[in-house]
């Protein structure tokens, strides 16, 4: 909620001390192009940046106050704590308190995100869009000052995605697919987005502040709000049961989203469900897995060997096919080199997901057939293979491997999630080895960076209802 306190924050610190308001989006972006070429700003370097556009507007230096609020909102944008943030991302952001309407704005940092310059945005692309706005609104109210940086993550990060979802639902309901473009993005706005986007509305400064000002200021406003309706279907109650999910890297977007919908989340639950892969033991399942192995590697012959002794064939012979090519799909995302043999300890680790059993039990499980040495001690590199065996079990069963094109572009994806993991869980750490109650206390302070390990345990999402 935005409060007249805000408004004040905003108008009289921020603006009043910056003068922000008198630059476009555009000069903005000139400015910060001819100060850094680099994709993206570390923390001093922004303040850096900052100090001197602040200087060579008001004329005088930044205050504490303002190097505060901007110190606070570079931190906003640094929830992987790389020191390091996306030059675009805190454009955009800082896009929120230059002159201009909300519908040139908008346009503007879309085009940023555009990429590969088709006229639209991915899934991944436009949830940064709306993150980007949301993480700067939130650092200009007093709720977001008050929050954590985690809690401001989460916050920002489930509300983008909510809305990320609603307008991806409303393109693929007119076969538009999973990419959206700038007009079909104001047309789902027009015709009720808004509602759910009601925080787009605080791009133009002008408008919010007006409504806290004089009348005359109000009256200046009106003659100048001849702009059309821009930038809504409405929120679809019924995705309620998809899981979306950012898998954070050391990329320039800054990880991607993986999203299990409806339709992926009932093919798993029909697959574990007809093969009573959920009734047994993932111990017993996984051991029988790594007992065909033969010198680590698990062959495609030796894994159907194992799923006919494990589980009796479904007597509908259209079940069967079913079933069969979602294990093929499985075999085949692990098989990295495309050579019909998985590596047999990391494709049993992933595998737990899909039986019987919770999540730290699963996780436990896993690190000691990963532990080679079984000396309850893991390297960086273990720990990447580690979370490389659930990111490419999720992967593998979500409808988003189909943007992924190929083996190679799968294998991209699941690597830089898991590098990005064990550089976290390694972060200020001086051995070289680590421990499963270390593993355990990191998760313990930071879960939301990491989201998808709680999917392992499928009575919290594929059972929920």
């Amino acid at each position: 909620m935005i409060t007249e306190e805000d408004i004040d924050y905003v108008y009289r610190i921020v603006l009043g001390q910056t003068k922000l308001n008198e630059l476009s989006p555009q000069e903005l972006q000139e400015i910060l192009f001819r100060f850094t070429e680099k994709e993206h700003m570390s923390h001093e370097s922004f303040l850096t940046f900052l100090s001197k556009l602040v200087e060579s507007l008001s004329g005088v230096d930044m205050t504490v106050d303002v190097k505060y609020m901007f110190s606070n909102l570079f931190q906003a944008y640094n929830f992987p704590n790389e020191n390091e943030v996306s030059v675009v991302q805190l454009l955009v952001g800082l896009t929120v308190l230059c002159s201009g309407k909300k519908t040139s704005k908008l346009e503007f940092a879309f085009n940023l995100f555009d990429a590969d310059q088709d006229g639209k945005l991915s899934e991944l692309e436009l949830f940064l869009f709306f993150r980007s706005f949301l993480v700067m609104i939130f650092s200009c109210t007093n709720t977001g000052l008050e929050m954590t940086n985690d809690e401001r993550h989460r916050v920002t990060t489930q509300t983008a995605l909510a809305v990320k979802n609603s307008v991806i639902a409303f393109s693929s309901s007119n076969g538009e697919g999973s990419s959206v473009s700038f007009d079909e993005f104001g047309e789902w706005y027009n015709i009720g987005g808004y509602q759910m986007a009601d925080f787009l509305e605080l791009l133009d400064i002008k408008k919010v502040v007006a409504s806290w000002a004089d009348q005359e200021e109000e009256e200046e406003e009106e003659e100048d709000s001849s702009e059309e309706p821009f930038l809504a279907a409405e929120e679809d109650n019924d995705n309620d049961n998809n899981y979306d999910f950012l898998v954070a890297t050391n990329s320039l977007a800054g990880g991607s989203v993986i999203k299990m919908n409806e339709a992926d989340i009932f093919d798993i639950k029909k697959l574990v469900t007809t093969t009573k892969l959920c009734e047994m033991s993932f111990q017993t399942v996984c051991n029988t897995l790594l007992s065909a192995s033969s010198d680590g590697g698990l062959s495609r012959e030796a894994f159907d060997s194992c799923i006919r002794f494990l589980i009796p064939s479904p007597p509908d012979p259209q079940t069967r096919r079913e079933v069969s090519q979602i294990f093929t799909t499985i075999f085949s995302s692990f098989d990295r080199e495309m050579s019909g043999i998985v590596d047999s300890s990391e494709f049993a680790a992933g595998f737990a997901m899909l039986c019987g059993g919770n999540k730290s039990d699963k996780l436990l499980f896993a690190w000691e057939v990963i532990d080679e040495n079984v000396d309850g001690l893991l390297s960086r590199r273990d720990l990447w293979k580690f979370f490389r065996a659930f990111l490419t079990m999720l992967l593998s069963l979500s409808s988003s491997k189909l943007a992924l094109k190929d083996q190679r572009g799968f294998n991209a994806a699941v690597d830089a999630g898991a590098v990005w993991a064990s550089c976290q869980v390694f972060k200020d750490k001086t051995e070289a080895l680590i421990s499963f109650d270390q593993l355990a206390e990191w998760y313990s302070r930071d879960p939301i960076s990491t989201p998808w390990i709680e999917l392992l345990d499928l009575s919290k999402w594929v059972f929920k209802n």
